[in-house]
């Protein structure tokens, strides 16, 4: 198998894992900014990281449209740098394509590691406290 082929299988699924972390953080942070859900809602802990991911996420997709352009204006010059400009280009229109698609599973994949990363940090958050140790010899010095 080719390595720009593993290349950009490899930066599609983090580019989606990243895109559907920001839509998530967009999706609680103007949620919880504007009082649909329970919370805070101090604007600085709730709007801006919304605000901040939206305008990352549109600064990557205008970006990696000029990269494309970019990268065959200097495929004669520098063809290995043009060629991963290209590859990471290519990666970022695949992971839109898929968000923008109709099949249901893989937006759903994305938001399973999504949750099972939430899941795993609450878990770390909530047995790093005194209190929620089990009663172990092992968690004895952290006492």
């Amino acid at each position: 198998m080719p390595t720009e082929i593993i290349a950009v299988g490899q930066f599609n699924l983090s580019f989606l894992n990243t895109a559907v972390c920001g839509l998530v953080l967009i999706f609680f942070g103007v949620g919880l900014g504007t009082g649909i859900f329970g919370g805070s809602h101090n604007l600085l802990l709730t709007l801006l990281p919304a605000v901040i991911a939206a305008i990352g996420i549109l600064a990557v997709l205008l970006i990696a449209r000029r990269l494309s352009t970019y990268a065959q204006l200097q495929r004669a010059k520098h063809p290995k740098v043009a060629r991963s400009m290209g590859t990471l280009a290519e990666a970022v229109t695949k992971t839109a394509g898929l968000l923008r698609q109709r099949d249901w599973r893989t937006v759903l994949g994305a938001l399973t590691y999504v949750g099972g990363d939430l899941l795993i940090l609450w878990l770390a958050c909530w047995l790093s406290t005194p209190t929620r140790l089990p009663a172990s010899p092992w968690w004895r010095w952290r006492t």
